[in-house]
């Protein structure tokens, strides 16, 4: 089933033959297409957001999207409406791509200017912002707890482990060899952390939350990003593939030694998120001519179930409201 919400496009892309994903405007405005689960129609759309870099839900009626101008903008999920925003850092930078929510009133951005900003979102300020590494790039919390968050590092190529109560430094990994691209924490057996990387034999490196030391697994592609499935020991891994006609998503059962079972898709998958209460994975997938593919894949079965297409470059996805509605953060493409 194939079906298309639209955003205002400003342009659309002139593509090679082997796109290349550095390419896209990193300033254009952006929108959020809202799509129900139980039929993948389209619930609502959010338009007009500048330079928005990626989602956090924040509760069943609101979601919050940070942008590269330096803003975190919440949003009202129920009427897709913008409840307020404020300004949390400059903007610019490689920064503003990675957010978490350990705890009802703190989320946690990387900065533009290389650090981590510690946000009250009760307040609509930055309660904190302190170093977390020498390029601290990707975040994760564990499902079940709120005591500890996690911080890889693209210089050194380590996990930090930190304190919530105090921002303070408890572990830090060995270097895994590659800059991770994602990292997905697990809810099954509560003792893994999942970092994959683009590294082009896609290096994943499975980190034992209780020894603090990897296993590392080929996943033979490079990969964009990563998800568990809760309470699940299920877990999938995108590969966008940009040198091939399209891309696909590794299914994974287990967290050591992980049996590995790929599915093609359509368009070049880069981010992917799990639904709770479903046995579905959602991926936003690039597709040419300044369109993604929303898609759903049963991991019971291997197969894909629905695909909807929407306008602009991916740059993320996440379940909201229990898994009854998917969130999908797309840009406009500037004119080739």
């Amino acid at each position: 089933m194939v079906m298309k919400g639209f955003l205002t496009a400003a342009g659309i892309l002139v593509l090679a033959s082997c796109y290349n994903p550095t390419i896209h405007s990193v300033t254009a405005s952006c929108g959020v297409t809202k799509l129900r689960v139980s039929d993948n129609s389209v619930a609502g759309i959010l338009t007009d957001i500048p330079e928005g870099r990626t989602l956090l839900s924040t509760g069943n009626t609101q979601f919050v999207i940070a942008t590269g101008a330096g803003e975190m903008v919440l949003v009202n999920s129920t009427e897709m409406a913008v409840d307020t925003s404020f300004t949390v850092g400059f903007a610019g930078g490689a920064g503003y791509r990675s957010m978490i929510m350990p705890s009802s009133q703190n989320i946690y951005l990387t900065s533009s200017a290389g650090d981590l900003l510690q946000i009250d979102i009760s307040e609509l300020s930055v309660a904190n912002s302190f170093s977390a590494g020498q390029q601290p790039e990707v975040l994760a919390k564990l499902p079940y707890s709120g005591e500890f968050f996690y911080v890889s590092d693209g210089t050194s190529t380590r996990i930090s482990e930190f304190r919530t109560l105090n921002n303070s430094i408890v572990r830090e990994s060995e270097p895994l060899g590659s800059p991770p691209a994602a990292l997905a924490a697990e809810s099954f057996a509560n003792s893994y952390l999942i970092a994959v990387t683009g590294d082009e034999a896609g290096l994943c490196g499975i980190l034992n939350i209780g020894t603090f030391h990897f296993e590392r697994v080929m996943m033979g592609y490079p990969c964009s990003d990563a998800a568990a499935f809760p309470a699940e020991s299920i877990w999938a891994v995108t590969h966008p593939m940009w040198n091939a006609e399209s891309g696909m998503v590794s299914i994974c059962t287990n967290f050591s030694l992980p049996e590995i079972e790929p599915v093609a898709v359509s368009g070049h998958p880069m981010k992917i998120c799990s639904v709770p209460g479903t046995t579905l994975f959602y991926l936003l997938s690039y597709k040419a001519g300044g369109e993604s593919s929303v898609i759903s894949i049963n991991y019971l079965t291997g197969q894909v179930e629905s695909e909807t297409v929407i306008s602009g470059f991916p740059w993320d996805i996440t379940s909201h409201g229990n898994g009854e509605f998917i969130l999908a953060l797309t840009s406009e493409l500037p004119e080739g």
